[in-house]
């Protein structure tokens, strides 16, 4: 077995461990529970408004950093969009 950075959904990587007979990709709970708390949040109040973190790799990824104006939209299908604008 080896152990790799792979991207296990899209944005979000863990360090897996490979077969390298069936290259099957496998996950400890260690690893699942650092990628839950990395990725995964709940809604907090700020004032009279809700705020949501968004981890530093992903922020990092697109070049978000404090102060950045970002573009909040509702879809037609009811998601949410954040886009950062230059």
């Amino acid at each position: 077995m080896s152990f790799e950075k792979r991207e296990i959904k899209k944005g979000i990587y863990a360090q897996v461990e490979v077969c390298p007979k069936c290259l099957e990709e496998f996950i400890d709970l260690k690893e699942h529970e650092k990628v839950y708390r990395e990725y995964y949040s709940k809604a907090f109040k700020s004032g009279n408004s809700l705020a949501v973190r968004i981890p530093k790799e992903l922020a990092d990824k697109i070049g978000l950093q404090e102060g950045t104006p970002l573009k909040i939209g509702l879809g037609d299908d009811g998601k949410i969009t954040i886009e950062a604008r230059a």
